[in-house]
């Protein structure tokens, strides 16, 4: 029977769980406090003095998932059934369960942090029919041993300033993989890691939970989300050194969450990435084995056949969209052809079709070029089926325009942003439906001939199809208000801006005057940046393609008002940079190849339109860097600043608009 000290006797509240501090936070804080010099020998020492350090060892204090009242983190060590090239292993793996208070006395303490009381609190519980460890804790460990061990180390890491990372476990747990010369939790999940890949088809692992009955809402989005980032950085994809993590939701369910996920590196160069499926289980609050997102050699043929009648000749890895996984494919019949295969979870790969070849047969190539499609037979089914869609297109050779634009002379300037103007233009003028709703523009092939519907928005999940711009512009800002809200990292922006942003949100966008009605509703490319355009690579000035149609839209022209500012500024981290050198002469040459626009611009349903619409997309600015230079962090916010307070001092300051 265990010991008082080592019962069970409440489980830790779920908001004392969620202060805790996430998994790579912690280790950027142990980092930043030195922990292994100043602090380990001591630890160790206390450890020692108590007679304790062969049972239990130090632990990296973090959490990894998100809990509901009456729920716990609980360790289970189930068998995962190995194959012909990998063992079978034991591992205790972590889940979130209901814990009523009929199964506490099943629970077992496995890792314990200081409180502010001097005493320890256990945070992670074993089931006690698997874990066999705490009953050598329990004999060889007295009440008063351990009373003196947690009061000397929770007066030690409380005085050193470190209770908020540094915690001890049961040497049992993990199969020891975070002993104390580990130390990092990023080491802990490449236990997990390698079962995962162990346990890929194995019905032990993938589902798995304690026979504790299950309580609590789902998780939200945004709480899947915490655990993906946490899961990813964690190392389970691969070290996540100097890499960011890019994810998007291609799969929500009433239990379950799907992403596309990757590391990539944050400053590297364009090149193939690695792209994992990672389902996360909203009622258990599982993370299942990352699945690789590619296609076989046999798939590529296939596909091949089927849109062109031609047979692979040969496959490589591509460089990827950041919504695709792409690969270039040659062909037996003609070794001058090339084809780009991508695997898209995001647009509907048949209305990408349907739109690209409308356009390729009715806008001037040279204004408006795409690259040549060739849609594969059945695939609408397919990616409704699957999630994922393929979609082939001609290769197109050059570079993309956003590599070289920047290095480009002013006088080479001044002769390519004209030629956007153009294309552009020929985007708006392609027909809508007679009713000009805003939204997603999809397209469908009936009997030869395109049709376009308008759709709610995906792009950034606003709704719709909304009726007026000023509906439009209202959903537009509320997003961009819970954007701010859930930003990191910009809490000085916050406290200056956010009550007044929220202020204008609740009680003045009915103030957006109805002028605005009367700006042009048009079919348009909505992310038709530089980093979508392929240009010559030996004339860098001559644009090739326009490609990734993912994002297509009827919406009010000046809703592009950022990718055009892009055109006459430098890139920049905060992603709206200082302007060119003799940039007016940049956005005259633009406007001037399309009059008719230009007029729009200056109208008084453009103005009125541009100064909400900036409210919206300024409201929530980047997280800043701290190593930046004075004059760089001093400007950082400059643009977000101004079209938040141009709003606040319209419609605050003086309690109705100027």
């Amino acid at each position: 029977m265990l010991l008082s000290h080592l019962a069970v006797n409440s489980i830790l509240p779920a908001n004392v769980y969620h202060g805790l501090v996430i998994d790579h936070e912690a280790t950027r804080l142990a980092d930043l406090l030195e922990l292994r010099r100043k602090h380990l020998p001591a630890l160790f020492a206390i450890l020692a003095a108590h007679s304790v350090a062969d049972f239990v060892e130090l632990h990296l204090l973090h959490r990894r998932f998100t809990v509901q009242d009456r729920e716990a983190v609980v360790h289970r060590k189930p068998k995962i059934s190995g194959s012909e090239d990998i063992a079978s292993i034991s591992v205790d793996i972590a889940k979130v369960v209901g814990c009523p208070q009929s199964i506490k006395s099943s629970l077992v303490p496995l890792m314990w942090m200081a409180s502010s009381s001097g005493s320890l609190v256990a945070y992670k519980y074993g089931l006690r029919k698997f874990a066999k460890s705490p009953e050598a804790l329990a004999i060889n460990i007295s009440p008063g041993t351990w009373d003196s061990f947690a009061q000397e180390f929770s007066l030690y890491v409380r005085s050193a300033g470190i209770a908020e990372i540094v915690s001890f476990k049961d040497k049992g747990c993990i199969n020891g993989g975070d002993g104390i010369n580990a130390f990092d939790p990023k080491e802990v999940p490449l236990q997990y890691t390698n079962v995962m890949w162990a346990a890929a088809k194995s019905e032990d692992f993938c589902g798995l939970v304690t026979s504790s009955i299950m309580s609590g809402e789902p998780s939200t989005q945004d709480e899947a989300v915490s655990a993906l980032l946490a899961f990813v950085f964690s190392g389970a994809l691969g070290s996540p050194k100097g890499k960011g993590v890019g994810y998007a939701l291609i799969e929500a369910t009433p239990t379950t969450f799907a992403w596309l996920a990757a590391l990539e590196d944050i400053d590297g160069p364009p090149m193939p990435i690695d792209r994992y499926l990672i389902k996360f289980n909203r009622v258990s609050k599982e993370i299942c084995p990352p699945q690789p997102m590619v296609l076989s050699e046999t798939e590529l043929a296939e596909a091949i056949f089927a849109a062109t009648g031609q047979h692979l000749a040969s496959s490589t890895r591509f460089t990827d969209g950041a919504l695709s996984i792409s690969y270039k494919v040659t062909v037996q019949e003609s070794s001058d052809i090339a084809y780009v295969v991508q695997l898209r979870h995001h647009g509907r790969v048949s209305s990408m079709d349907s739109l690209m070849i409308l356009i390729s047969r009715t806008v001037d190539h040279q204004i408006l070029p795409v690259p040549p499609v060739y849609p594969i037979p059945g695939e609408m089914k397919r990616q409704e089926t699957t999630g994922m869609g393929r979609q082939i297109t001609r290769l197109v050779p050059g570079v993309m325009a956003s590599s070289v634009y920047p290095r480009l002379s002013h006088d080479e300037k001044l002769n390519f942003v004209p030629k956007m103007a153009v294309a552009f233009q020929a985007c708006w003028q392609i027909p809508l439906p007679e009713k000009h709703l805003i939204g997603e523009l999809t397209a469908t092939t009936v009997d030869g001939r395109v049709i376009l519907n308008i759709e709610p928005d995906r792009h950034y999940g606003l709704g719709g199809p909304f009726l007026s711009v000023r509906e439009y512009l209202r959903a537009y800002i509320r997003s961009s208000l819970i954007a701010l809200e859930k930003q990191q990292g910009i809490e000085e922006y916050k406290e200056q801006f956010l009550d007044c942003i929220r202020d204008i949100v609740d009680n003045h966008i009915h103030e957006i005057p109805a002028v605005v009605e009367d700006i042009p509703i048009v079919a348009m490319h909505a992310d038709m940046g530089l980093h979508n355009i392929i240009v010559s690579d030996q004339s860098p000035t001559e644009i090739q393609a326009i490609i990734d149609w993912e994002f297509v839209s009827s919406a009010p022209y000046a809703s592009l008002h950022r990718i055009i500012e892009m055109l006459f500024r430098e890139p920049a981290l905060n992603g709206f940079g200082p302007e060119y050198d003799r940039v007016d002469e940049l956005r005259n040459a633009f406007w001037a190849a399309i009059p008719d626009w230009d007029q729009w611009n200056q109208s008084e349903a453009t103005q009125a339109f541009l100064e909400w619409f900036r409210f919206g997309l300024f409201m929530k600015p980047e997280w800043k860097p701290k190593d930046l230079p004075p004059d760089q962090r001093r400007d950082f916010w400059q643009e977000n600043i101004r079209a938040v307070e141009h709003i606040i001092s319209k419609h605050l300051n003086t309690g109705e608009p100027a």
